[in-house]
């Protein structure tokens, strides 16, 4: 039986790598659906990329209170429905298995959706794929897999606007000016998460908290443990006013206690959730992480932070924390470990004399 649903698929999707749309290109706020509309949203890719769509949701769950907005994750961010719920009616689950694949399909077409809404600026074959089996109108940003769109919206420069005001690009064809919308990024923990943090990380040794997180997902984004050990020895030295922290997610627990003992400090023990990672992580007053979802969940909390980059010539602008202050530091090589010790000493040092303030010493009045 899965064997025939498996053919009928593959005949679907020939039949849509020939299809074009007559695609409509929306510029400004035009209304074009029903306050009762049913609406997906594409966003089966990390965590990180889901909540830079938490403000997206949020205005449009505001300015559309009964439209039934449904979200499509991916097994790698499903842990993110917890702080999407509030914003949605359901959250579907991309899993790349056939059979899995296709009883999703045969969900999803049920719902008979108004529209689909993509807001990836980067083409996806697993969207237009989506788009075009589910045969519904659909949104997206003007790039390569255009012709798979209903309606166009366009692709803000990829050079100088951040992420999060490209995808608000999507909300034109709901009549929603992003420009007039505060797209600031939340993520809300509830109080006996923030207190167990607490309790998880102990009080404090020093007047501020400094957490260093060495996860970043992928083996390119590892800053490197010798790194990391000569950064914090030198920044230890320096101040004796700060608590270090070596945050890590389970998988590398064994690398962030090797670290932490090479240098004396202190590792956060590891918890099974992302909400309990996200509760420790906002209790520092200062932050030094590579590239990844902590970026924005940092961000959201206003937390400074100095972030690791990798970017090759050409790519579009990193991710840098939204509406937060910040350091980047950027490299051309294909990994993080090209970027100096010096150059984030610098950058963090330039980053605690601005946002930390002074310690009173009554010797020194």
């Amino acid at each position: 039986m899965w064997l025939k649903s498996l053919e009928l698929l593959s005949r679907r999707l020939l039949m849509c790598a020939t299809h074009h749309r007559n695609t409509v290109r929306v510029t400004s706020p035009t209304s074009l659906f029903e306050p009762t509309s049913k609406v997906l949203i594409l966003r089966h890719d990390k965590i990180g990329d889901a909540i830079i769509t938490l403000p997206l949701l949020r205005i449009l769950r505001m300015h559309y209170p009964a439209m039934q907005i449904d979200i499509l994750l991916s097994q790698h961010n499903a842990s993110m429905s917890a702080r999407l719920k509030q914003y949605t009616n359901h959250c579907w689950v991309y899993e790349k298995s056939p059979l899995k694949i296709l009883a999703l399909l045969r969900a999803l077409r049920r719902e008979d959706y108004d529209v689909i809404l993509d807001p990836m600026d980067n083409a996806s074959t697993t969207s237009s794929l989506i788009i075009q089996l589910l045969r519904c109108k659909a949104i997206g940003i003007e790039k390569s897999n255009a012709h798979v769109y209903t309606y166009l919206v366009p692709m803000l420069e990829r050079n100088s606007v951040h992420i999060i005001e490209r995808i608000a690009q999507t909300l034109l064809p709901f009549g929603i000016n992003p420009k007039q919308e505060s797209l600031e990024l939340e993520y809300p923990l509830e109080k006996s998460l923030l207190r167990q943090a607490q309790q998880n990380l102990g009080e404090k040794t020093a007047p501020y908290r400094f957490g260093i997180n060495i996860s970043a997902g992928d083996r390119w984004r590892y800053w490197g443990r010798e790194n990391f050990i000569d950064f914090i020895k030198q920044f230890k030295a320096r101040h004796h006013d700060a608590e270090i922290i070596l945050f890590s997610a389970p998988s590398e627990a064994d690398e962030a206690h090797a670290i932490a003992e090479a240098v004396a400090i202190k590792a956060a023990p590891a918890v099974p959730s992302l909400d309990e990672f996200a509760a420790m992580l906002v209790q520092c007053d200062l932050l030094l992480t590579p590239d990844t979802s902590v970026v924005h969940i940092a961000a959201a909390w206003k937390v400074p932070q100095v972030v690791l980059y990798s970017r090759a010539p050409g790519l579009p602008m990193v991710w840098l924390p939204y509406h937060a202050p910040h350091r980047a530091l950027e490299t051309s090589s294909d990994f993080v470990s090209a970027i100096s010790v010096e150059s984030a000493l610098h950058a963090a040092e330039a980053l605690w004399q601005e946002c930390i303030p002074k310690i009173f010493c009554p010797t020194h009045a």
